[in-house]
């Protein structure tokens, strides 16, 4: 009962889904090939009918889009003709007949040139093809040419061969060996020789390309140190290399700054090169401004601090420790021991730092206000030697920037040689750099500088920001806002100058290295050249030894030196017969190529001259389709827009048809779906029994059609599961009947 109500449901699901109206019958005829025309033929409810009906649909389809095609060509149309019928006014008629007779002008000038190219195309494959001739026959003879060489090389070959045994001697075959072997020296050397030119050649191309880039880096820097120093300010940058900073910031050895050898030579080799890719760009506005070393204005004096803190911080923001302050008391602290430093004279000739000096007796500590500014007075507070300045009291703003700028260079980069100093100066360095232990907090700074009368001092001042340094920390003023930290202009300018002088580096060191690499081929130069008069001594050793062997010959054997030496004399001829047959091959085949580019030169002309001239036809032709549409257009327009009916009709006609279709396919679809559904084997046709069938009647236009499922056309057998299912569906069937009968009259 469940498997019968499964068919029930399934069968009205799928009837549904098709929208269509449909009877089941147990028991019909087969269908007559000869039924209504309104009847389509009868469908087996199989896979190759699915297939069948599937192809038929694709068809139908096929023929629907092209009448979509149809149409939309016949709206065009009617579009033009309607345009068309718009502009049938006497000017516009006249207007297009002399478009016409402007379009007309322009084919003769199209004929002749298309005429004239294709003389030119003409002229020029006739020659290709004689010339072709020629280069034919000419390798004909270069092959020919070529054979006699090789036969006259065999008879040469036979007669050696003949002569050779009668002339062996130990002699002459111990002159042979060393000839041989000098023959085999002298190619090994010419092709050492040949490597060793090539890779001199490099070289010295290497060192051509690095002597140019040098050149031009050098004008780079020449011409972008003028750009800098034409500022009104320039912001002078340090750039420091990840080696560096790396090495000077690696020291391991009990918390001190002491580094390992290997990093003390990186070091050293970094500091050489950025020693050189650092330099102090001057201002012409600050070489013009000049002030009293012993009296700098205290705006002068506060450009000159805030340009010695952006110095100092540019290096500690690449080498990632903590930036100095500067602060009003720090200035006044180096003011004092600058003063000091005039009026004491201590050691003039130093170069130690101040400090070092006036941290005693305590009465010049008192005298000058040094402990009154919360710093500890200690020459560790200054950055280290210096380069004595001579004495110079009237000086300018640029000469000052220049001092603090190189002062800070000095302890960067001059590290010293012996590995004492060394070690010494990197201290200087890393306190630069703030690695110090006591500098991991950061530090004050201040700049001042003075004149006792004999020389110049700067007094650049660090100082620690711990404890030990700091002897008072409520006497510390607030850190002064330094209005240099964010010059983007000038830091681009200065990076485009630092990379010129990366530029000018590089190429110095790519000079240097080829310039050091030794010539290998004068040497084997002079080496082939003694191979040479070796083999040429050996040559003549073993022409000797056989003249010898020659002339102690039999007669048979002088007979056969004759047949060689005629041999011989033939191959040459041969030879030369050759190489001339093959020069008049090759030229005649570089004549036959430049032919041939020439006529494919005439053929794009000739060509292009054809399409221009088709063109130009063309457009006449469009000019008097014009004239004749505008002429008719009211009747262009009527055929054109009956021909658009036509269309329309045709692809109702079409879109009915693939109705029809698609709805014999959907159906075909839902009868095996139902079969599959209860048993598989009944897609199987057998000569006994018929599968299910689907009819499609009742087609009419504007009306759906009706699909018939037709059960087999004979019952099956008694007591078969096949007829069990058949009586429950038709008693089924006709409960439904009843039901629905009973439905209606009530």
């Amino acid at each position: 009962m469940k498997k019968i109500q499964k068919h029930v449901i399934l069968g009205a699901a799928v009837l549904a889904s098709a929208g269509f109206a449909q009877t089941v019958a147990a028991d019909t005829t087969p269908v007559d090939a000869n039924a209504p025309a309104n009847q389509d033929k009868a469908l087996s409810a199989s896979p190759e009918a699915l297939k069948q009906q599937t192809e038929q649909v694709n068809q139908v389809k096929a023929a629907v889009d092209q009448a979509k095609e149809q149409v939309a060509t016949a709206e065009t149309k009617v579009e033009t003709a309607k345009k068309d019928n718009a502009d049938t006014s006497v000017q516009k008629i006249a207007e297009a007949q002399a478009a016409v007779t402007e379009a007309e002008k322009k084919v003769a000038p199209a004929e002749n040139a298309a005429k004239q190219a294709q003389a030119v195309l003409d002229t020029a494959k006739k020659a290709e093809n004689t010339q072709a001739a020629v280069a034919q026959d000419a390798q004909a003879q270069a092959a020919k040419a070529q054979n006699e060489t090789q036969a006259a090389q065999d008879a040469v070959n036979a007669a050696q061969k003949a002569v050779d045994s009668k002339l062996v001697s130990e002699e002459v075959t111990k002159a042979k060996a060393e000839l041989d072997k000098a023959k085999n020296n002298l190619a090994s050397y010419e092709d050492q020789l040949k490597t060793a030119e090539a890779e001199d050649a490099k070289r010295q191309a290497v060192i051509d390309k690095a002597q140019a880039d040098i050149k031009a880096a050098q004008a780079e820097i020449k011409e972008k140190e003028a750009k800098l120093s034409s500022q009104d300010q320039v912001h002078n940058t340090f750039t420091l290399s990840q080696a560096y900073i790396n090495a000077i910031k690696s020291n391991n050895i009990n918390g001190t700054a002491k580094l390992t050898s290997e990093a003390q030579e990186t070091l050293a080799k970094e500091a050489a090169t950025l020693k050189s890719s650092n330099n102090y760009i001057g201002s012409q506005k600050d070489a013009q401004r000049m002030v009293n070393i012993n009296a700098i204005p205290n705006d002068v004096l506060m450009e000159l601090n805030y340009y010695a803190q952006d110095l100092i911080n540019q290096i500690r923001k690449q080498a990632g420790t903590a930036p100095v302050t500067l602060t009003q008391n720090s200035i006044d602290y180096a003011a004092a021991l600058s003063q000091a430093a005039r009026e004491q004279k201590y050691k003039y000739q130093s170069k130690e730092p101040i400090t070092s000096q006036v941290d005693v007796p305590r009465s010049v500590v008192a005298k000058f206000g040094l402990d009154q500014f919360g710093h500890r007075v200690s020459g560790t507070n200054e950055l280290g030697p210096y380069p004595i300045l001579a004495s110079q009291e009237n000086v300018s703003v640029d000469y000052l920037k220049k001092a603090i700028y190189d002062d800070i260079k000095f302890q960067l980069f001059d590290l010293g040689d012996s590995s004492a100093y060394r070690e010494r100066g990197t201290i200087y360095a890393q306190k630069v750099v703030g690695h110090l232990d006591n500098q991991k907090k950061g530090a004050y700074v201040a700049v001042n500088f003075s004149n006792n009368g004999i020389i110049n001092r700067i007094n650049f001042l660090l100082f620690p920001n711990n404890d030990g340094d700091i002897k008072d920390p409520s006497k510390i003023t607030p850190a002064l806002i330094n209005p240099n930290a964010n010059n983007q202009e000038a830091d681009a300018a200065r990076k485009d100058l630092a990379a010129s002088q990366a530029k000018l580096d590089a190429a110095q060191r790519t000079l240097t290295n080829a310039q050091n690499k030794q010539e290998t081929a004068p040497l084997l130069r002079e080496v082939v050249k003694t191979a040479k008069d070796k083999l040429a001594k050996a040559e003549r050793t073993y022409q000797a030894e056989l003249e010898n062997s020659k002339n102690s010959a039999s007669e048979e054997t002088k007979a056969k030196l004759a047949v060689l030496a005629k041999a011989q004399a033939s191959l040459k001829e041969k030879e030369a017969a050759q190489a001339s047959a093959q020069k008049t091959a090759e030229e005649a085949n570089a004549k036959l190529a430049e032919l041939k580019a020439a006529t494919a030169t005439a053929q794009e002309k000739a060509t292009a001259a054809a399409t221009a001239l088709e063109e130009a036809q063309h457009a006449v032709q469009a000019a008097k389709d014009y004239v004749t549409r505008l002429q008719n257009a009211p009747a262009l327009l009527k055929e054109a827009e009956a021909a658009l009916n036509d269309a329309k009709a045709n692809l109702a006609s079409k879109e009915e048809t693939y109705r029809v279709e698609n709805a014999k396919l959907e159906a075909l679809k839902a009868a095996l779906a139902a079969l599959e559904t209860d048993d598989p084997t009944n897609l199987v046709s057998k000569n006994e029994r018929k599968v299910l069938k689907v009819t499609t009647t009742g087609v009419k236009k504007g009306k759906k059609p009706v699909q018939t499922y037709q059960a087999p056309a004979a019952l099956p057998k008694t007591g078969s599961a096949e007829s069990s299912l058949a009586l429950a569906g038709l008693g089924l069937l006709s409960m439904l009947g009843l039901a629905f009968a009973k439905r209606r009259k009530a």
